[in-house]
């Protein structure tokens, strides 16, 4: 099987938050989660949208968790979304060096998003889904696996979600 690959980046600036997001200041919740359940709580979310689809769950594996977790952090360190690597090769590398079996499909969807509370996972997915190529990552009836990453800036204005997808 020949490999495919998708990558896509939505950025949300400050702004651009609920109502409640701006009043507040801080994502609307209030409160600062781990970036573990954050990315728990993506993983559930893009399980929900894909299952109300007709579509299978995603199942979390190591070998896309990893780099997805790494991407987020080196992401949130640069100031920027990229797909590329540190070294500037393209998102799928990261991928098959962390394990991942090479020629098998890939995806990847980034996002940044103001906050650091527990709606920045369903917030991320709302937008994804309003996005042709995030939609066409997150319900790709070919994924079978994923992995989900985020990192949060240390005054919690914003967070970067990473999700790695492999067939």
């Amino acid at each position: 099987m020949a490999m495919t690959a998708a990558a896509v980046a939505l950025l949300v600036p400050a702004g651009l938050g609920t109502a409640a997001d701006t009043a507040t200041g801080d994502g609307g919740a209030g409160a600062r989660v781990s970036a573990p359940r954050i990315e728990s709580a993506l993983l559930a979310e893009m399980n929900r949208v894909r299952a109300e689809r007709g579509r299978r769950p995603l199942r979390t594996i190591a070998t896309l968790q990893r780099p997805a977790r790494a991407q987020s952090r080196y992401l949130l360190g640069q100031g920027i979304l990229d797909h590329a690597g540190r070294d500037g090769s393209p998102f799928w590398t990261r991928l098959i060096a962390a394990g991942f079996p090479k020629g098998r499909a890939l995806g990847e969807n980034l996002a940044m998003v103001p906050g650091c509370g527990p709606e920045v996972a369903a917030q991320t997915v709302r937008m994804w889904l309003q996005s042709p190529g995030h939609r066409a990552n997150l319900l790709n009836p070919s994924f079978r696996w994923a992995g989900a990453g985020a990192a949060s800036g240390a005054d919690c204005s914003s967070t970067i979600l990473t999700a790695d997808y492999g067939s």
